[in-house]
């Protein structure tokens, strides 16, 4: 049952990576490695994408990112410069799963023409506009800030997990009972955890 609180999260990582297009032989470049860009990448995985990398800045969730969604080239933006590392290097899809404009308009930048840009983390209300003369001509910019056709996957979701492919344990890192809910805020406040699952008993 403890399993159930990441369900609905992972119902959005799939849904959207389906309706994003995601499919047999893409590259991927995911910025963001909490939750949902775990998530996410393993649904990218599954989907049968030919390379992922991931950027993050936590280096515990970049080395989740190798282990559990076997993504195949992780990046410290706080100890590596993005751009340089990948240096010419384009993707089929850029995915933002942090919510940040800024990501979207440098991800544009990263896509081979036609490419998509897939919005997944929620873009704040205090700096979340984007300009479009700065976004790459001819690219598309796919906002999936609110869950979309989420229960549309629940029976290809629990395949995955009942073959093993997902398994929601790799999504939360502590179950705190909920009276001390609290302490359980401050793990995310503070990224010592992952996902959090608070129990009432």
């Amino acid at each position: 049952p403890i399993d159930g609180g990441v369900m609905l999260s992972l119902f959005e990582c799939y849904s959207s990576a389906k309706d994003f297009g995601i499919t047999q032989g893409m590259d991927v470049l995911v910025y963001g490695c909490g939750p949902m860009g775990l998530g996410i990448q393993c649904c990218i995985r599954a989907l049968g994408a030919r390379s992922i990398v991931a950027v993050d800045g936590v280096p515990e969730r970049l080395q989740l990112a190798l282990d559990v969604a076997k993504v195949d080239e992780v990046i410290n933006f706080n100890t590596q410069n993005v751009d340089e590392v990948l240096k010419d290097r384009k993707f089929n899809a850029v995915v933002d799963a942090v919510g940040s404009a800024k990501i979207i308009t440098e991800g544009s930048h990263k896509l081979v023409p036609g490419g998509r840009v897939c919005g997944l983390g929620v873009l704040p209300v205090s700096n979340g506009t984007i300009d479009v003369h700065e976004l790459a001509n001819h690219t598309l910019y796919h906002p999936h800030m609110m869950p979309y056709q989420r229960f549309s996957v629940v029976d290809e979701v629990v395949d995955l997990i009942h073959k093993g492919v997902l398994n929601p344990k790799d999504f939360y890192s502590h179950v705190v009972p909920f009276e001390d809910i609290h302490k359980a805020m401050e793990l995310v406040r503070t990224k010592q955890s992952l996902k959090v699952i608070l129990k009432i008993d």
